[in-house]
């Protein structure tokens, strides 16, 4: 019996939670994600605000249901990847209104503005580690809310992801498109989600998109998806998958750490001058490094190589800084074997050795190798080290003997 199998137990764990959660009054509580990096950092008596990395706030109205999509964005996609940023997360969680939820966020709305705008944030902004820059998300009677929001007080928030509001009445359009004609420069970004079988509410939407269309100049950036992803027959209720997965891909569409898929892509891009300043431009905005990604540098170099073009592999070390390989080691080294670059193929082959001390590719590219730098001793051994990896009478095998004759005649 395995020993996997014999081993197995099932034991209650400890609750382990990465979600802090607060009470703000009998109706009300926080549901809140901290990035991981955040929960490493020293804490604020340790290290001045001004030092500690700051992160952007993402409030999500009807938290009990939609907190962990909002999480799943930024979990997903910085696991073994760079696709998303940190932020921080902030559930407003109205399971235990005793009002309705309509009443909650619409006849009540002004004192519900005022419970986020005069407490919740400011005891957000207190009590961790946000850079201030916000953004909300609400579904249907939150997405109404929403709008009420930024007509209430537009500075609050750079970001609005609404979906399927019910119905955005003559009153609240007419007093975004005032705010918009009064404001002189906005850093405002709208996601509106809509399912193309909601027809009762289109015109408001549409309505909208036209505003935000007009006043584009002013600094509004804005989306309209109006389709179905999922199914007609429900697409009411899959619009906040939408506008939590797709939308905010949208929204934080420069922060990516870029993937090259050829020489094309890349020029296409801009080149490295338009490489470095995505990242400058991303710099800016997140506050992270301005030095092009890992991931970004990985797959120019790759597409250079693969092309056998050494001219403009070296244009990328010169512009990004020497190529730095951590995999891929015979990929590589036979690039720089092709170009006659025989001591950085060597180091290259030697690096896979350290990594994989049985393959027989490595010893016989590092014998090649040495044999081009009329190292003949060496190129023996490593071809002698390569023949006893190999199966006997296999083709690579008769390959390793015959450079063993040449060498030893």
């Amino acid at each position: 019996m395995p020993a996997l199998a014999a081993d197995t137990t099932f034991e209650v764990l400890e609750p382990r939670s990465e979600i802090q959660h607060v009470r703000v009054n009998k109706d009300v509580s926080l549901d809140i994600y901290l990035p991981e990096s955040a929960n490493k950092q020293p804490s604020e008596t340790q290290k001045s605000p001004t030092q500690s990395k700051r992160y952007p706030v993402l409030y999500v109205m009807d938290s009990q249901r939609y907190f962990y999509s909002a999480l799943g964005y930024q979990k997903t996609l910085r696991d073994g990847a760079n696709i998303s940023p940190e932020y921080i997360v902030v559930g407003i969680n109205t399971s235990n209104v005793a009002m309705s939820r309509q009443h909650f966020l619409q006849t009540d709305a002004n004192q519900t503005i005022k419970l986020i705008r005069d407490a919740i944030i400011p005891y957000v902004d207190t009590h961790y580690p946000s850079n201030e820059k916000r953004a909300y998300f609400g579904w249907q009677f939150a997405a109404m809310f929403g709008l009420d929001l930024f007509n209430a007080a537009p500075e609050l928030f750079e970001a609005y992801f609404l979906a399927s509001g019910q119905h955005y009445s003559e009153a609240q359009l007419a007093t975004l498109e005032e705010n918009l004609k009064r404001a002189n420069t906005l850093n405002l970004h709208v996601y509106l989600s809509l399912g193309k079988m909601e027809t009762h509410t289109l015109s408001g939407h549409t309505t909208m998109a036209t505003m935000f269309e007009k006043y584009q100049p002013k600094g509004i950036r804005w989306k309209f998806s109006h389709f179905d992803r999922f199914s007609i027959r429900y697409d009411h209720h899959t619009t906040p998958l939408e506008s939590l997965s797709h939308g905010l891909e949208w929204y934080f569409s420069d922060y990516p750490d870029l993937t090259f898929y050829s020489l094309d892509d890349i020029e296409q891009f801009g080149g490295v001058s338009a490489v470095k300043a995505y990242y400058r431009k991303r710099a800016k905005r997140y506050s992270v490094s301005a030095d092009v990604g890992e991931q970004a540098k990985f797959s120019m170099f790759r597409h250079a190589a693969q092309e056998n073009n050494y001219r403009l592999f070296s244009i990328f070390e010169k512009e990004l800084g020497p190529f730095e390989a951590t995999g891929w080691y015979g990929f590589f080294a036979q690039f720089f074997f092709n170009n006659q670059q025989f001591e950085r193929a060597a180091q290259l082959y030697q690096s896979g050795l350290s990594n994989r001390p049985d393959d027989h590719r490595y010893w016989g590219g590092l014998a090649q190798t040495y044999e081009s730098m009329i190292r003949h001793q060496d190129a023996l051994k490593y071809y002698r080290g390569a023949l006893t990896r190999t199966k006997a009478g296999s083709p690579d095998a008769t390959t390793y003997q015959q450079a063993i004759s040449r060498l030893t005649k």
